[in-house]
């Protein structure tokens, strides 16, 4: 019980979990040292990736380590920027923006050489969005019923330990997705689950599904038009590849309809929950008698749409922002600035001095991931961090028609709800954030995970069988 094995597995789940639980957190359990932000889930990365380093130095100096088509992409592109930090306005934030990417990739490094029970990490990481799911749910209900505000940075609009319900909405995405095709694995392909069983399955993304639509963003909008989209391709692939006659070979109609009208009420049911809870003080003080103290929710929105902050998060300072990076790469298209010094200087070009310490370059913060990466690494930069897209997406989507065709359509469900989920959070980050948030590269590494795993079908036999043949190899090597 208590081997090394076990011990380094154990080890390994639970300080993922928490770095997956932990990743949103902007606003809390986070330190500001020389003018940046070290998250706890960045510090736990970091020992994280520390550990994973030290019982892999072996197969690191026998140079055994498999390095894939889309991480040498990746690596090209990092240490592009790498050479580029000299040419930051402000040196301090081009050296930390490279050096986090450094992390980042180092860390996707290990784990495609890293052998776990990936169908555990799948659940641990779809708990722990459900986790910050029903946090917002708690936000909703303490403001709605009593007016207390647990971290909202606007009264009224769920944004987790985000910045604002955009962040929020942006985080939730992948696992709002994942969560959506492992319900649909689980419809297709479990023939004899229990109710409780499929409403187990179904909860994550009846959760996290309500409360990105309770957050108000903007932003919900384009996920969801973007999830559907996706939905058609999918169908269409199916259809195309020949794929449906597997699927159809392994359907039964009565465990289907079963689990559809489990997860369907499962749905209605979280849907209902949510908006009763908010009118818990409603409903007491008409039982009661005693006066309403709650605020009313369609009250709030309604000032809230009218308001500024609705329109001061409208699309045209964005696209204003996006047509000031075109013209920063127009300026110098092969050489770039960094990814960190973008920032700085685009702070020098409209203050007319340079950036005393990284809170003032802050100010001037790309909303588009991909501009910021064409005008901080040039032309080059950004060929290799879009090579490094396309062939992550194509071997996934090899392999997921491998796993269709294998008879392995629940795995095949999770490996093409993971890539969705990154191709939507990578459409989402082309309006809002930058490339740095660590729950990009943790869904990522997710991915990869699952890619490079000998055996995904999670019993603890064959894991257990696949630890002891790598601890011969390694010792007969």
């Amino acid at each position: 019980m208590f081997s090394f094995e076990n011990i380094r597995r154990y080890f390994f789940e639970f300080t993922l979990f928490a770095i997956f639980t932990f990743s949103s957190m902007d606003i809390v359990l986070n330190v500001n040292l020389f003018g940046f932000n070290f998250r706890l889930a960045f510090l736990l990365l970091v020992i994280l990736v520390g550990v994973l380093g030290v019982l892999k130095l072996r197969d690191l100096v026998s140079l055994k380590f498999f390095f894939p088509l889309y991480l040498v992409m990746l690596t090209g592109f990092v240490i592009l920027n790498l050479l580029f930090v000299p040419n930051s306005v402000l040196i301090s934030r081009g050296l930390f923006h490279a050096l986090t990417l450094v992390l980042y990739t180092v860390f996707l490094v290990l784990i495609a050489n890293y052998q776990v029970n990936i169908q555990r990490i799948i659940l641990l990481y779809i708990i722990s969005f459900v986790v910050n799911s029903v946090w917002g749910i708690l936000q909703l209900w303490m403001f709605y019923n009593f007016g207390i505000q647990l971290f909202m940075a606007q009264p009224g609009r769920i944004n987790g330990f985000t910045y604002e319900p955009s962040y929020f909405v942006t985080y939730l995405t992948p696992g709002l997705v994942l969560s959506l095709f492992y319900m649909l694995g689980k419809i297709f392909t479990s023939n004899g689950s229990k109710t409780t069983s499929m409403f187990l399955y179904s909860l994550p993304f009846s959760l996290t599904l309500g409360v990105t639509l309770f957050s108000t963003s903007k932003l919900i909008f384009v996920s969801l038009v973007l999830l559907i989209g996706a939905l058609v391709f999918l169908i269409l692939i199916i259809i195309v590849s020949g794929l449906g006659k597997r699927l159809k070979s392994n359907f039964k109609l009565s465990p289907f309809v079963k689990n559809l009208l489990i997860s369907t009420l499962t749905t209605v049911v979280v849907f209902a929950t949510i908006p009763a809870g908010m009118n818990i003080s409603k409903i007491v003080s008409l039982v009661t008698g005693v006066s309403y103290s709650g605020i009313d929710y369609s009250q709030v929105t309604e000032k809230l749409y009218k308001s500024e902050q609705i329109e001061n998060t409208s699309l045209n300072p964005r696209l204003e922002g996006m047509k000031y990076m075109l013209k920063i790469f127009s300026e110098s298209p092969i050489i770039g600035r960094s990814l960190g010094g973008i920032a700085a200087y685009s702070f020098l070009k409209n203050e007319g001095f340079p950036p005393r310490n990284n809170e003032d370059a802050k100010r001037y913060e790309s909303a588009n991931v991909f501009l910021e990466i064409l005008a901080g690494t040039g032309i080059f930069g950004f060929l290799l961090f879009m090579s490094f897209i396309v062939v992550l997406s194509v071997e996934s989507l090899k392999k997921f028609i491998a796993l269709f065709n294998s008879g392995q359509v629940f795995q095949g469900m999770i490996l093409i709800g993971l890539l969705l989920g990154f191709l939507i959070q990578l459409a989402l980050l082309a309006i809002n954030q930058n490339i740095l948030r660590i729950y990009v590269w943790l869904h990522v590494a997710v991915l990869i995970l699952f890619l490079t795993q000998k055996n995904i079908l999670g019993s603890e036999q064959e894991y257990s069988r696949l630890e002891v043949n790598s601890r011969r190899e390694n010792n007969m090597s």
